[in-house]
C-alpha cells in the first residue's frame, strides 16, 4: 500500500528550511479523472504522489507550467527541476533565507 511521503524539514525544490510547506500533487487533482492517467498510474498513486514545497516554489510552478504538462511531463521533483523557468527560479530562491518571500508571492497591499 502506498503512503503519502512524510513532511520534510525543507522544500523539496529549493532545499530551504521552511516551516510551512504545501502539498503539491505531482499529477494535478483536476486531472485525476483522466482515464489515460488512471490507466498509467492507478487512482491511489495519483492521490498520494505529492511533493512538499514552499509557497513561492509552488506558486511559481503553477504560474509557469500548465496542468496538462504537470500531469504528463513534470510529474516528479527531478523533472520539475529540469524545466528552464523553474530551474532558474529555484536556483535564485535557494540563496534566500527560509522566511524570504518574493514580492510576486506576497499578498498585494491596497
Amino acid at each position: 500500500m502506498l503512503r503519502k511521503p512524510a513532511k520534510p524539514l525543507h522544500c523539496e525544490l529549493c532545499q530551504r528550511p521552511v516551516n510551512a510547506l504545501t502539498e503539491h500533487h505531482l499529477h494535478p487533482k483536476s486531472r485525476h479523472k483522466d482515464k489515460r492517467l488512471v490507466r498509467m498510474y492507478g487512482r491511489e498513486h495519483l492521490r498520494l504522489a505529492i511533493a512538499w514545497l514552499c509557497a513561492p516554489c509552488h506558486k511559481h510552478i503553477h504560474r509557469k507550467i500548465t496542468e496538462r504538462d504537470l500531469a504528463y511531463e513534470y510529474f516528479d521533483v527531478a523533472r520539475l527541476r529540469q524545466h528552464p523557468e523553474v530551474s532558474e527560479f529555484v536556483e535564485w530562491l535557494s540563496q534566500k533565507p527560509g522566511d524570504f518571500t518574493p514580492r510576486t508571492s506576497r499578498a498585494r497591499r491596497p
